[in-house]
């Protein structure tokens, strides 16, 4: 388990920094803005990702180059339909309701009075949407070519 935990928490952030350095220098300069993994389980703080993509944003308008944010997560489900997701415990399976990144926005909206019910509504409603004219997109489009069925795809399995 720990080397499990290294392996996410250092040596994967290592690796992206290792690769990315050669770019930064030969683009002269850059940023890597790394949030914990911590951050990913009890929930962010309240604009942290909104306060580093502001950063970043500023940063590459002023023309300073790029910047990389690598912001961890959790699933609340599995990887795919079955999934037993036997790497979570019991205890991650059952309590990702109380740290939902999104339930913890959405009430920090509402209890800032940045927004009412009914806004928050009315934003759930065209999400939906969107999300029911995507799958439709999907269920009526074609399925790939045989030589398309890889592409994209980050890991190769060829």
């Amino acid at each position: 388990q720990i080397k499990d935990f290294l392996n996410l928490n250092l040596i994967s952030h290592i690796l992206v920094c290792q690769f990315l350095v050669k770019h930064l220098k030969k683009n002269a300069g850059g940023d890597i803005i790394i949030m914990g993994s911590e951050a990913a389980i009890f929930g962010k703080r309240r604009a942290t990702l909104y306060s580093a993509a502001k950063f970043a944003v500023d940063r590459a308008r002023k023309g300073d180059g790029p910047t990389l944010i690598d912001s961890s997560g959790q699933r609340k489900y599995g990887h795919f339909v079955g999934d037993s997701q036997r790497y979570k415990s019991d205890e991650e399976k059952t309590s990702f309701d109380k740290y939902d990144p999104i339930l913890k926005y959405k009430n920090n909206l509402l209890t800032s009075d940045t927004v009412n019910d009914k806004q928050i509504s009315d934003i759930e409603s065209r999400i939906n949407v969107e999300i029911d004219e995507g799958w439709k997109f999907g269920q009526q489009s074609k399925p790939p070519e045989l030589n398309e069925v890889y592409d994209d795809v980050y890991v190769s399995y060829r």
